[in-house]
């Protein structure tokens, strides 16, 4: 059984499945969390369900962000690596992918905790190099829920717009991914400039 086949049957169950749907996708990332939003969206038939379904969904990714941090930091840096090598490529985790996370944290924890919970494969493994690092766990979560509510919210409303119009929930996922990557990189590039503008200007 697909996931596209999967995730309706989950829709039957309620807020409750749609909970627990979204506390597995952060721990055991099997369902892309674009399709599972698009989904669950389009399940929805009017603005409060709508907006019960964004509490519920980012309640629980934020459950499953927490239970992965705790797991990194409980572990600690030397048997997460060593995991990551032996088996980050069967869950799209690759050990560069993961030292690349890890050394993004030492720059700016808040900002990417927050801005990486809005990319969809890196929203995926933020919180095990945040646990390892040993972040401050209520700024982390305080940066995650902000990410994990904009980006759910952004997916659930798009479903809940398109709901009973012809359209592939798949090839909408991505592209919608695609283009939120392509406005991150827009704005990170546009900062990073204005900052050395500022540079310049003061010497």
């Amino acid at each position: 059984m697909s996931s596209s086949e999967l995730l309706p049957l989950v829709v039957q169950f309620g807020v409750l499945g749609m909970f627990a749907a979204a506390v597995f996708e952060k721990t055991i990332p099997i369902v892309p969390s674009y399709l599972m939003l698009l989904i669950f969206g389009s399940a929805t038939s009017t603005i409060t369900a709508l907006a019960a379904v964004i509490v519920v969904t980012s309640s629980g990714s934020l459950i499953g962000t927490a239970c992965v941090y705790t797991f990194g930091r409980s572990l600690g840096e030397e048997r997460v690596t060593q995991a990551v090598d032996k088996y980050g490529r069967f869950v799209f985790l690759p050990l560069e992918r993961y030292r690349h996370l890890a050394n993004a944290y030492r720059r700016n924890h808040f900002a990417v905790s927050l801005c990486g919970q809005i990319i969809p494969v890196a929203r995926l493994y933020l919180s095990l190099p945040a646990g390892v690092l040993k972040l401050r766990a209520d700024r982390f979560l305080v940066a995650s829920a902000i990410g994990i509510t904009t980006y759910n919210t952004f997916f659930l409303t798009t479903g809940f717009v398109l709901r009973g119009a012809a359209h592939d929930p798949v090839k909408t996922g991505v592209l919608l991914s695609l283009a939120l990557v392509a406005v991150e990189i827009v704005v990170a590039g546009s900062m990073r400039w204005l900052m050395q503008r500022q540079r310049t200007a003061q010497t």
